[in-house]
């Protein structure tokens, strides 16, 4: 996992999963936290440059949902929506002992097309595939034009998505 500079990852143990969280290297922990929450099909990786552009009295987190990043891969309960997300973060906040947190995060939507979950699930970073991850992350994560000299932190960060009936796309039965 490509760590920036000053960005340091853990495990943390919660009663209901191993997740792995992001934070600045030596931050104060002093003051209510921000947690930042990534969206479908990336994770925490792309909260790094949010993370150390923070000023150094904000207490800050990026947390890898399940089956995403670093964290572990559950199951997800579809039947309940996104509650097993949020509650695997609220046991991420009570398990660091945060008290009260500033959420941010953005939309759980994104590439859903059989094309793309097999390309993600055969780890296709071919740039030339219009339904793989380069496509799918040109196409809806960023603007037209837009570069940056992270894009391929940004794709193995989609890369690390767990893919099958348990986890994304998931099936349509309860």
């Amino acid at each position: 996992m490509p760590l920036f500079e000053g960005i340091a990852a853990t495990t943390v143990h919660t009663d209901r999963l191993a997740a792995n969280v992001l934070a600045r290297s030596g931050q104060r922990t002093d003051r209510p936290a921000i947690v930042f929450v990534h969206g479908n099909v990336s994770s925490s990786l792309f909260w790094q440059p949010i993370l150390l552009a923070l000023p150094e009295d904000v207490t800050a987190y990026a947390v890898d949902l399940r089956g995403f990043g670093g964290s572990e891969t559950a199951p997800v309960d579809a039947t309940r929506g996104v509650r097993d997300f949020s509650d695997d973060v609220h046991s991420v906040v009570q398990a660091l002992g945060l008290g009260a947190v500033h959420l941010v995060g953005w939309s759980m939507g994104g590439g859903a097309n059989p094309g793309f979950v097999t390309a993600l699930t055969e780890g296709d970073i071919s740039r030339g595939n219009t339904l793989g991850p380069w496509a799918v992350y040109k196409g809806t994560y960023v603007s037209t034009g837009f570069t940056s000299e992270h894009e391929d932190t940004w794709v193995e960060s989609m890369l690390t998505t767990a893919t099958g009936e348990d986890n994304y796309p998931g099936n349509s039965m309860p």
